[in-house]
């Protein structure tokens, strides 16, 4: 399972950069909450997530972004459906050096549509300047 767990988790960061918004936003269980220290941001519907993608993907380009190598460092044995999975996500640039390593933990579930996450949390957060604005700033824009 952890194989599977890795290359879904690449995957869905790839689709990030290719601009494949739609793609991956059918990759999660709405209402997702996303949490970043004290912030929290809760996705109500696809067409919102793919708002806040939209921002990251700016973001990450802006940036010198041109691949994202996402490590799977950890994760649950699922019980009753669910699990979670810590991945550590580092950001490089066209010369394969680094810009930037973030730091997450994702809630799944196992259900018929397959793996899909609930919630997403952030100990250490990629796009810094998206979330420097407030939760309710980053939603307004979604």
């Amino acid at each position: 399972m952890y194989q599977n767990i890795q290359e879904l988790i690449q995957w869905q960061s790839d689709l990030l950069l290719a601009g494949r918004f739609e793609d991956l936003s059918r990759e999660y269980d709405y209402p997702v909450a996303l949490y970043l220290k004290s912030s929290s941001l809760p996705i109500r519907d696809s067409e919102h997530l793919i708002a806040i993608l939209k921002l990251t993907r700016q973001s990450l380009i802006r940036r010198g972004v041109t691949k994202i190598v996402a490590k799977v460092i950890a994760m649950d044995l699922p019980r009753k459906g669910r699990f979670r999975v810590w991945v550590d996500s580092v950001e490089q640039n066209a010369c394969g050096q680094t810009l930037f390593r973030a730091g997450s933990v994702l809630f799944c579930r196992i259900g018929r549509q397959g793996i899909r996450t609930e919630m997403v949390q952030f100990w250490q957060c990629a796009m810094p300047e998206i979330w420097q604005k407030t939760p309710q700033a980053i939603a307004s824009n979604g």
